[in-house]
């Protein structure tokens, strides 16, 4: 059907649908950026955690070391 052959009813009604579906769009943005904001806070702490093993994995162990002494 043709935009100008639509009843101001339909229109309406498209209208309403539209807007529904936008709402449900926002709200999976927010769930989106929920889940982003998680998933960067993760990655942070596995880089940490990465480091963190890369510097102490030449380090002797504290007993070993006293051995030595």
């Amino acid at each position: 059907m043709k935009e100008k052959e639509k009843t101001k009813e339909q229109l309406i009604n498209e209208l309403a649908e539209m807007r529904k579906k936008i709402a449900g769009l926002k709200k999976y943005a927010r769930e989106f950026q929920q889940i982003e904001k998680k998933l960067q806070k993760q990655l942070i702490e596995h880089e940490k955690l990465s480091a963190l093993g890369r510097l102490t994995a030449n380090v002797e162990p504290v007993e070993k070391v006293q051995k030595v002494l």
